[in-house]
């Protein structure tokens, strides 16, 4: 996986599941101080400087020289430790058990028994069930909203506004973890304000803070917003000119996308109010004319074109042994006179 990684996805960052390390430090190792150790490497927010003193202090404690395990380990540093993997996007993914989860939701809709058509149609009902749940999320985001439980409610409030539901709370962890933090000393160098804090019960390791002007803050700085959290990123005007080239197969799947979002959610809106069914029914059909009539003079629309014939899949041997195939039905026979209905007993030999 490894090898076709780097090849076809060249600028992609591989990342080791976090879960599967840790199974493997287990099996390696057996003092609760290292595998602590390793636990704080994969998940902390550490600088790489300093997770490299560890990683020697931690070789010359637990006399881990000459373990082959912990060199092979190490040369894997950069697909596992955090500090070398924090600034790189990852979407919250750390394991495979997300992908896991949804293998286990595919398996409700799929058998090894479908053919093709079959198997189309189940994979279709299941993407239906992941769009339906992402529009009730999409719902409760804008129409939702959350609780604000601390002091700094500007902040929440414009979190709660700018990103999805399930982002926000993401940030509202962030914004508590303020009040643990204490504070040491505040020096101003120019426009610059630097805060040194200490983590709570860390008294040992101080943060730098810097501030350029944004100090009383109420709103997030549009920089630090990534437009893939926001509520907004799947709009129309997300999906301009420039992102994708009109003839390209990737432009075609992003306006496709955009527009696949927009009438589902226009169709969740209008399901409503039975009012209004007649009226956006006419008005789909009128705008669908306008447009063929538009792609009409550019170029005929693509219709009965020659497809290729799909038959389905080879049904493949499975692993084990193979299922033994009960005789039912079938009624004993003599082994003298071979007619059903009884059976021949050899008499005893006297001796």
């Amino acid at each position: 996986m490894r090898a076709a990684i780097r090849a076809v996805f060249s600028e992609a960052t591989h990342r080791l599941c976090a879960w599967h390390v840790e199974k493997n430090v287990i099996s390696n190792l057996k003092d609760e101080g290292i595998r602590q150790l390793f636990t704080r490497w994969l998940y902390s927010n550490i600088e790489i400087e300093e997770f490299e003193a560890e990683w020697d202090a931690a070789i010359v404690e637990y006399r881990l020289h000459d373990s082959f395990w912990a060199k092979e380990t190490y040369d894997k540093q950069n697909m596992w430790a955090n500090a070398y993997l924090r600034d790189k996007f990852r979407a919250g993914f750390r394991t495979t058990s997300r992908c896991k989860g949804i293998n286990m939701n595919i398996k409700k809709f799929l058998n090894t028994r479908h053919n093709l058509l079959e198997l189309v149609q189940n994979v279709e009902l299941m993407v239906r069930e992941y769009r339906n749940n992402e529009l009730e999320d999409h719902f409760k985001s804008i129409h939702g909203n959350p609780v604000i439980t601390t002091c700094l409610d500007p902040l929440k409030r414009f979190a709660a506004d700018v990103y999805t539901r399930e982002l926000f709370l993401y940030v509202r962890r962030e914004i508590v973890g303020v009040s643990a933090v204490n504070f040491v000393v505040k020096v101003r160098r120019s426009t610059t304000m630097v805060y040194t804090v200490e983590d709570y019960g860390i008294p040992g390791r101080p943060l730098t803070l810097l501030y350029d002007r944004h100090e009383h803050a109420r709103e997030i700085p549009s920089r630090l917003v990534l437009n893939r959290w926001c509520n907004d990123v799947k709009s129309l005007d997300n999906y301009g000119e420039g992102r994708a080239d009109e003839c390209s197969e990737w432009g075609f799947l992003l306006r496709q996308g955009a527009l696949h979002t927009t009438s589902q959610w226009f169709s969740f809106v209008t399901a409503h109010s039975l009012g209004l069914i007649n009226t956006a029914m006419s008005g789909i059909r009128t705008l669908c004319e306008q447009i063929e009539a538009v792609c009409d003079q550019k170029g005929p629309l693509a219709k009965g074109r020659d497809t290729p014939s799909v038959k389905d899949a080879v049904v493949v041997k499975t692993k084990g042994a193979p299922r033994i195939k009960k005789m039912s039905g079938r009624k004993r026979r003599c082994s003298m006179c071979r007619k059903a209905g009884h059976t021949y007993t050899a008499p005893e030999s006297g001796g």
